[in-house]
């Protein structure tokens, strides 16, 4: 869920953006559609380096990045700046996303790996739904204050992500088999 949190209160803010920036709706598409591309382009990669690298690692770079990306976005002074970060916060549930289920598969047994994987499912809509309802409570504040917000649970979900066991097949693969499979 939190990992959806962040990216899902960018949407709700685009008329706060076109005023605070005087953007026209062109820029504005723009503004959506560059971090979207972005995950399309990156996804591959992502799968891969999940593949590569351990599921727990990966997990965790997901993570270091959600805070890192916040904290830009929260900076940002220019809409450019803003559509960079908002990208570099859309690599993370990219990034999340394959080496999450790839774990949680390993993690779980069989007969029971469909309710894990929708249980864990089941966090995306409810990270899109708490992003735009905090930014109801924390907009007054003013629209940064969102994305810090959100750090905060974060960081003690890092420290877990940190502290999580890690699979005996989690391990990274052998380079060479590996560059024959697909």
């Amino acid at each position: 869920a939190i990992i959806h949190v962040s990216n899902s209160i960018y949407p709700i803010l685009l008329p706060v953006l076109q005023a605070e920036f005087d953007l026209t709706y062109s820029q504005l598409g723009l503004m959506v559609s560059i971090p979207t591309l972005f995950r399309v382009i990156a996804s591959i990669p992502c799968g891969y380096l999940a593949d590569r690298f351990t599921s727990k690692r990966i997990i965790a770079l997901s993570f270091l990045i959600q805070i890192v990306s916040s904290l830009i976005v929260a900076w940002s002074r220019d809409p450019w700046t803003l559509v960079l970060s908002i990208s570099l916060l859309s690599l993370t549930f990219t990034m999340y996303h394959p080496a999450s289920l790839s774990y949680t598969t390993k993690l779980v047994s069989e007969s029971n790996r469909a309710k894990a994987v929708g249980l864990q499912t089941a966090g995306g809509p409810l990270g899109m739904a708490l992003g735009p309802l905090s930014l109801s409570f924390l907009l007054p504040f003013g629209w940064r204050t969102a994305y810090l917000f959100w750090i905060v649970p974060v960081l003690p979900a890092l420290f877990v992500i940190w502290r999580m066991k890690s699979q005996a097949n989690d391990a990274v693969p052998n380079e060479v088999e590996d560059r024959y499979d697909v």
